[in-house]
């Protein structure tokens, strides 16, 4: 037995996928969101398997062990499916689910013979040399991870578009970024279709041994990147929301948009950095969709963009009034509801394309 580089790097992802798991059991993670935290125990349970295959593969455990041989096979069809799925739960998304099944369980059905086998036969085919897979086979996995690498890109979007008309909070990035990391490591799975390629080469089996060994270390990158996006994102509270009178957002909302300005003026809700969209419909006496209808059609904009343009016009007083000439740049930021400097200056580098003290500048200009 030889417990080489790769399989060290591997056995992390292990510690890491299990460090995943008990957030995502114990930790308050996907609070009341049972889809979400079924989907995200299945994409680890899978990643563990394939991990696990790939230590015994390279650490030259196959003969103590020949029965786990090619267990990972069907699973590599499911990983994509089930990060979809638990990206459009987190969304709150219906799904059909058994369209994105069928090929997944057409690959299990297909590989039962093989699962059947006794030890030795899959000792036998394992240790076979000069047996290439189709090439058809090498292209169908680049399609087929493509399709749901597009797949998942654009349920982010969908993803970051919701969180922007729930929360205010600047720290949300932080929830976007969790959201952006998921979406990336899909990309580590076409190591898969590369390990296949290899195989089209005349290259030295010691080349291509620390090919497929570095692609399966970087295949394992994906349980590091879950649980950093598990640290990073934020637990859901929103509050009970009380039964109300049927909605009718098409109606008044020239009327309502005055009401909201007004009350936001008046009452200066966005000065609060952990302020949602939640709290601001139960302050003003609305509902959540109401509230949300009048400032996506009445402003054009999110409820995280339209909540940082009034802390912006809150900052932009303060910074005209002599008063508070003497304190710094970051306190005013802070005390304007948003949550600290650094996404202070994301937000002005986005919306107005120019750097906080160019801002200060512009202001300053205009008394």
């Amino acid at each position: 037995m030889r417990f080489d580089w790769s399989s060290l790097l591997l056995s992390a992802s292990l510690v890491n996928l299990a460090l995943t798991a008990f957030f995502t059991l114990f930790s308050g993670k996907f609070r009341g969101n049972l889809a979400a935290r079924g989907w995200f125990l299945t994409l680890n349970a899978c990643i563990a398997i394939i991990v696990s295959e790939s230590i015994i593969r390279n650490s030259g455990l196959v003969d103590e062990f020949p029965y786990l041989l090619f267990m990972s096979t069907p699973l590599l069809f499911v990983i994509q499916p089930a990060l979809h799925f638990y990206q459009n739960a987190l969304t709150g998304k219906q799904t059909r689910y058994w369209p994105h099944l069928i090929v997944p369980v057409l690959n299990f059905m297909l590989m039962i013979p093989t699962f059947m086998m006794k030890p030795r036969d899959k000792l036998a085919m394992f240790h076979q040399e000069d047996v290439q897979d189709p090439l058809w086979l090498v292209l169908f996995y680049f399609g087929y991870f493509a399709l749901y690498q597009f797949f998942i890109f654009r349920t982010h979007k969908a993803q970051s578009e919701a969180l922007e008309n729930e929360y205010s909070k600047n720290t949300l990035e932080w929830q976007k970024l969790s959201g952006r990391a998921v979406a990336i490591s899909g990309f580590a799975l076409f190591v898969i279709p590369l390990i296949l390629s290899v195989q089209y080469f005349d290259l030295p089996d010691q080349t291509a041994g620390m090919i497929t060994k570095g692609a399966s270390v970087i295949f394992s990158m994906i349980s590091h990147v879950l649980l950093i996006s598990l640290v990073l994102s934020t637990e859901d509270k929103k509050t009970a929301q009380k039964p109300g009178k049927p909605d009718k957002p098409d109606q008044d909302i020239t009327l309502k948009r005055d009401t909201l300005l007004s009350f936001v003026k008046t009452h200066q809700p966005h000065l609060n950095n952990d302020l949602t969209l939640n709290h601001l419909s139960e302050q003003i006496g609305w509902s959540r969709s109401e509230l949300s209808a009048v400032i996506n059609r009445g402003f054009r904009l999110n409820f995280y963009d339209f909540i940082n343009s009034q802390r912006m016009e809150a900052l932009s007083e303060r910074i005209r009034n002599e008063e508070d000439q003497t304190y710094s740049l970051d306190h005013l930021v802070e005390t304007c509801g948003f949550t600290n400097y650094v996404s202070f200056y994301r937000y002005v580098k986005r919306t107005r394309s120019m750097t906080p003290s160019a801002f200060v500048k512009q202001v300053k200009s205009q008394k």
